[in-house]
């Protein structure tokens, strides 16, 4: 097992309400210093064995789109990066829509 230290960051062109954000199954604190447009956190620290299991979802007005990079700290790197709108079709729920709703789901 191995110590990685990551910089997550989600950021809406609009404001995002109940952003949640796990690294390898772990709620990741994150906080809004902007009005919640976008979320953050500069410093997380995660024991990962192999791939990096990542997860992210937002609500806001569909139509809301945003962006989410997770960055290796160690390696001064980013290694996700993803956009997308609220409202979507879903991969991780095989093309459903959740009007006001994205979520992601990786393994890195």
């Amino acid at each position: 097992m191995a110590t990685k230290n990551y910089h997550v960051k989600l950021e809406g062109k609009a404001q995002l309400h109940e952003p949640v954000i796990k690294l390898e199954d772990i709620s990741v604190n994150i906080w809004s210093v902007d009005g919640g447009a976008t979320w953050e956190n500069k410093n997380v620290t995660v024991d990962v064995t192999g791939t990096l299991e990542v997860f992210m979802s937002c609500k806001a007005m569909s139509g809301t789109d945003w962006e989410f990079t997770i960055e290796d700290k160690d390696a001064d790197k980013k290694i996700y990066d993803e956009e997308g709108t609220t409202g979507e079709k879903l991969d991780s729920r095989n093309g459903e829509r959740i009007p006001n709703y994205s979520e992601r789901t990786k393994s890195i």
